[in-house]
């Protein structure tokens, strides 16, 4: 988990413990300097009981596929120890500008995966290689995830909350489908240039 990651994960958890909104507890960790002591102690703290949120971390234990890459991507990607690093580095890279243009008004830093899932399934696939796939949603789109052998994962799925969804018996997804679209090419080039910034 990113110092980003680590931070935003502790001031949500201790607002749902004292029933306050997220981004007041973000000012008060600030004013208590309890900011700095997180990022100073982080190496000390983030591994202690923590654990992810998105479907399948638990199992996400693949290596980047570099025999399927060039030597500068084999060469950034391969730093990528497994998915729930790749969910670290992109917790920093989500933003209102990557998010889908329909979801942009609802999307926020407490919901940083929502609507995500498309450039971010497509970039993960990128770097282990496999398939991507897609849940039918209401009013037509594709919730996407991947699929790598055995290893299943959607490292966007906290946007739908406590909501169950169905992995099994979807349609695989096309990166030539889903990139006709010119801003979703776009938001996909700009969330990829922007992980290789933070591998350089």
């Amino acid at each position: 988990m990113s110092r980003l990651s680590f931070i935003t994960f502790c001031a949500k958890y201790y607002a749902e413990h004292v029933n306050k909104p997220s981004d007041e507890v973000y000012e008060i960790f600030k004013r208590e300097n309890v900011i700095e002591m997180l990022q100073e102690d982080y190496d000390d703290l983030h591994g202690m009981g923590m654990e992810y949120k998105f479907y399948g971390w638990q199992g996400a234990d693949i290596a980047p596929c570099v025999e399927q890459m060039d030597d500068e991507e084999r060469r950034l990607y391969g730093k990528i120890k497994d998915p729930r690093m790749l969910y670290d580095l992109l917790s920093e890279i989500w933003c209102e500008y990557t998010c889908a243009p329909r979801l942009r008004q609802n999307w926020s830093e407490e919901n940083r995966t929502l609507g995500q899932c498309s450039v971010t399934a497509f970039l993960a696939q990128d770097i282990f290689g496999g398939e991507v796939y897609g849940i039918l949603r209401e009013g037509g789109n594709y919730h996407c995830y991947n699929v790598v052998g055995d290893c299943k994962f959607d490292l966007t799925s906290e946007q739908f909350g406590d909501e169950k969804l169905d992995y099994t018996e979807n349609p695989r997804q096309l990166r030539e489908v889903h990139f006709a679209k010119e801003e979703k090419k776009q938001r996909y080039a700009y969330l990829r240039e922007e992980l290789r910034k933070k591998l350089r």
